[in-house]
């Protein structure tokens, strides 16, 4: 498969899972929620991630193929982190949607 045909795939899969997020929180009033609706969802995001970063590697697509290249081709290769990589992201929301809620009970 090449590399147009991961990002496809990485494309896909992170809209649909875009979608029903946005789906659910669109008609969810986040006045009322507790700090255990936010762990809910959290590990749920989380939940997500990991399912599919292995299910990326099951179908034997690299998750960080763009790392990978982009490590390759940038003219100064330190400045590409993991931290950029998609599924790196998701877990930064996560734990930041958690965190936020968390210090609203401090």
């Amino acid at each position: 498969m090449s590399y147009d045909g991961q990002n496809c795939i990485h494309v896909m899969l992170f809209d649909i899972v875009g979608l029903i997020i946005s789906h659910h929180f669109i008609s969810v009033s986040v006045d009322h929620l507790m700090l255990k609706h936010y762990i809910i969802w959290s590990s749920v995001l989380l939940l997500a991630g990991v399912t599919i970063f292995y299910a990326l590697l099951l179908f034997g697509v690299d998750p960080l193929w763009s790392f990978y290249l982009a490590e390759r081709w940038c003219s100064q290769p330190d400045w590409v982190h993991h931290n950029t990589s998609l599924l790196y992201a998701l877990v930064r929301d996560s734990a930041s949607l958690l965190g936020e809620k968390h210090c609203v009970f401090l």
